[in-house]
C-alpha cells in the first residue's frame, strides 16, 4: 500500500533497524498529497527539475513523517517506516540476510587478521618486537600465578 491511501487509525510500522524492533502505532492524520517545500520555502518550486508529491502522516505518539506519496516504504538513516505489513516483513527478511551473510564471512575475516599479524610481525619490525615482548611478558605472568599458587599450597602445608 503506497502513503497516498494510508488512512486514519491505519498502523504505520516502524522498523529499527539498527536494534531489530518493531514499533506499531495509528495514523492520527494524513494529509493529501502535495508538493514538497524545501525548509523555509512557503510556495512550491514548480520550476525544480522533478518536484515531488509528498503526503505528511502524524501518529498517535505524535511523531511526524513527509513521504512520497507514491512509495510504499521510507527510509530513515535507521529506520524503515511502512503501512504495509508485507513490505515490513521483506524488510526484516532482507535485514535478516544481510547479517547472515556478514556473519558467514566471520572466518574469513579471522583468518585475514592472523594472516596480516604474521604479515607485519615479517617485515616490520617493531611489530615483530612487540609481539616478541608481550609474549615474554604473558610467559612472566603465568610464572608468577604459578610461583604464588605454590606458595600458597606451602603455607597451606605448613599451617596444618
Amino acid at each position: 500500500m503506497i502513503f497516498k491511501d494510508a488512512k486514519i487509525n491505519q498502523v504505520l510500522y516502524t522498523f529499527n533497524r539498527a536494534n531489530c524492533t518493531v514499533e506499531a502505532s495509528k495514523i492520527v492524520s494524513v494529509s493529501p498529497s502535495h508538493l514538497e517545500l524545501s525548509q523555509g520555502q512557503t510556495v512550491p518550486n514548480t520550476f525544480s527539475p522533478s518536484p515531488k508529491m509528498v503526503v505528511d502522516i502524524v501518529t498517535e505518539d505524535q511523531k511526524s513523517y513527509t513521504v512520497n506519496d507514491t512509495n510504499e516504504l521510507a527510509y530513515t538513516p535507521d529506520s524503515v517506516i511502512t503501512c504495509d505489513l508485507k513490505a515490513l516483513l521483506k524488510e526484516i527478511e532482507s535485514h535478516r540476510m544481510i547479517s547472515e551473510e556478514a556473519l558467514s564471512k566471520t572466518e574469513y575475516h579471522k583468518d585475514c587478521i592472523a594472516k596480516c599479524t604474521a604479515l607485519l610481525s615479517q617485515y616490520d619490525p617493531a611489530q615483530k618486537e612487540r609481539q616478541e615482548i608481550d609474549a615474554r611478558f604473558t610467559k612472566l605472568e603465568t610464572s608468577l600465578q604459578n610461583l604464588t599458587s605454590s606458595i600458597t599450597d606451602f603455607i597451606n602445608e605448613f599451617k596444618k
